[in-house]
């Protein structure tokens, strides 16, 4: 069991790996795929620190939960939507296997978005971040 789990708010460590958040944007919905709310997309840097290996993904969901009004928010499929998006968002010619990304769907655009931060293995919360979701009018 991991005994030194901490978040900060951008730096997950543990004894496992470590996550860097390195942005956090609330992309437009999308038209072209009948999108009609935003999505609120993380990109994060692992760090393994043990022999074992792990996937991003896996190690994003052991310790993480996305939260808005109080409710768990859904995964959006990365692979279509957001590679689809402008190369700024998503530039798949750089991004290598230690680079994490996921999107979660927004209920709505006012709302704040809560980050809960889990150690790994017994879910015992570590810590949370408040998510301030900025109303943006998307034509």
């Amino acid at each position: 069991m991991d005994q030194n789990d901490f978040f900060d708010g951008r730096r997950y460590i543990s004894n496992k790996f470590s996550i860097y958040i390195k942005t956090i944007e609330m992309i437009p919905p999308n038209p072209i795929e009948n999108k009609t709310m935003p999505l609120l997309l993380i990109k994060f840097k692992i760090k393994n620190l043990r022999m074992e290996s792990q996937n991003e993904m896996i190690s994003w969901l052991e310790c993480f939960q996305v939260e808005q009004g109080g409710k768990a928010l859904d995964i959006e499929d990365v692979s279509t939507s957001i590679k689809t998006s402008s190369k700024r968002l998503f530039n798949s010619e750089t991004y290598d296997r230690n680079k994490g990304i996921i999107a979660y769907k927004l209920r709505n655009r006012k709302e704040n978005v809560v980050l809960k931060a889990y150690k790994t293995n017994i879910m015992k919360e570590v810590s949370v971040r408040t998510i301030r979701m900025i109303n943006k009018d998307y034509k």
